[in-house]
């Protein structure tokens, strides 16, 4: 972890934002596959389990639980 020093602080203000929660990964993730696929009609039904989908594979990378080197 980086310390951040009094003498920046008075300058600079810092700002924490956490990494999103899978609530918001779902609604993020959602509405932009809802507007991408809404150009092309016969897809608009694959939006909610691509999302699904985006968001399980993105919460499992996060906890290790994926063998990345398959993909060598």
């Amino acid at each position: 972890m980086c310390h951040v020093g009094g003498r920046f602080l008075r300058h600079v203000p810092v700002v924490y934002v956490d990494y999103p929660g899978e609530t918001s990964l779902v609604q993020i993730y959602g509405t932009f596959n809802r507007a991408m696929l809404r150009l092309i009609p016969s897809l608009r039904a694959y939006a909610e389990p691509l999302t699904n989908a985006m968001v399980e594979l993105y919460l499992m990378s996060q906890v290790g639980e994926i063998d990345w080197t398959c993909l060598q």
